[in-house]
């Protein structure tokens, strides 16, 4: 028969364990240095297209640079890039000026 102190330190290490496992994949999946253009479409739940056009919106855009948050491609083969925590807090700042302003960056 099984000592039940012995079985609840075994339970206790088991969770210790998973929980670990857990922090662990949580934390590398959020944690991200530089977004793309997928990154950027999937946190406004926008297409490509939408992104590009807001990101070159000459408001935003200079706005974007200024603060050096976005790096815009040079040559054809060059994607964004963006630097993932200040896009982030961007975006949330300016949550109601970038919806108010996308039909005219749609429009350019």
């Amino acid at each position: 028969m099984i000592d039940l102190v012995n079985l609840d330190a075994l339970n206790k290490l088991i969770d210790s364990r998973i929980l670990e496992k857990l922090t662990e994949n949580i934390d590398k999946e959020e944690i991200s240095t530089w977004w793309d253009i997928d990154d950027l479409k999937r946190e406004c739940k926008k297409g490509r297209q939408w992104c590009i056009d807001m990101l070159n919106y000459p408001p935003f855009k200079e706005e974007l640079k200024e603060l050096n948050i976005v790096y815009y491609p040079t040559a054809n083969r060059e994607g964004y890039s963006m630097i993932a925590d200040k896009m982030k807090e961007w975006l949330v700042k300016n949550h109601s000026r970038i919806r108010a302003s996308a039909r005219t960056f749609r429009a350019n």
